[in-house]
């Protein structure tokens, strides 16, 4: 078993590999695509068996890393190793994957979510609330977007962002590997929405949020609703996490079926 960095001619072996679960590894696609392989906020190391078949893929993404591999059992002392090298905000992955990978990795919190896609938009909310403004980013009001956004997330004490997401932001934006839906009443803006990650298979949406002052009015059902069509028309499936039952009951009256349990773990 052996362990390194991937490059520009692993492209088409690796990619067979993550297409076997394309939803499941949409961040990884996402960011190869949108970034290839020679990026200096990009790191991506394959771990193999002894036939050089996949056992496990990493990717590091500024200070987020990515776990995926298909195998129940596969060996993480390599994978270990690489995570020790490295300082990070939060590995992810399959939940049991990201269970065993706690047991080597110190004092750590670990947190469980529900990763759902939509591949229909038969019962999406597209109706407008009263007096509200969309606001789509360009690269006209990127400045003010970003500005608005993390304005915003200061209001909302549950929304965990990560200072290396900020410094990320724009670049992602102006690669095309990332969007933002803004919901503007009143002058203000009062929900969000955006995706990450993007590739030319599908999206996921993140940073779904709503100022405490504007909840319970659909605001953020709308945007989700309304980005999810965008991206479902350019035949593309809809992907996105879920912790607490309310906001599951809200995504499955839109249509999202759950995939698997998605694992965080954080410092």
């Amino acid at each position: 078993m052996s362990i390194r960095k991937l490059n520009k001619k692993d492209h088409f072996k690796l990619m067979k590999y993550l297409s076997n679960e394309p939803e499941i590894n949409l961040f990884i696609i996402g960011n190869i695509e949108n970034y290839g392989y020679d990026n200096k906020y990009l790191n991506i190391w394959g771990e193999f068996d002894k036939d050089n078949n996949f056992e496990a893929v990493i990717l590091k993404f500024y200070k987020f890393i990515i776990i995926h591999s298909d195998r129940s059992n596969y060996k993480k002392q390599e994978t270990i190793s690489i995570l020790n090298q490295h300082d990070f905000d939060a590995i992810a992955g399959k939940f049991k994957i990201i269970r065993e990978i706690e047991k080597y990795m110190g004092d750590l919190k670990i947190t469980s979510h529900i990763y759902a896609k939509l591949d229909s938009n038969d019962y999406l909310n597209l109706n407008k609330p009263a007096n509200s403004k969309l606001i789509k980013v360009n690269e006209n009001n990127l400045k003010e977007v970003k500005k608005n956004q993390f304005e915003l997330f200061e209001h909302i004490k549950e929304f965990n962002d990560f200072e290396s997401s900020k410094k990320s932001f724009i670049n992602e934006v102006i690669s095309g590997s990332k969007r933002v839906y803004q919901l503007e009443y009143g002058n203000r803006v009062v929900a969000t929405v955006s995706t990450t990650s993007e590739s030319s298979q599908s999206a996921m949406i993140v940073g779904a949020a709503t100022h405490p002052k504007f909840r319970n009015k659909g605001y953020a059902t709308y945007l989700i609703g309304k980005l999810s069509k965008d991206i479902l028309d350019e035949n593309k499936t809809v992907c996105l996490f879920y912790e607490n039952p309310k906001a599951g009951s809200i995504y499955k009256k839109l249509g999202f079926k759950e995939i698997c349990r998605w694992g965080v773990l954080t410092k």
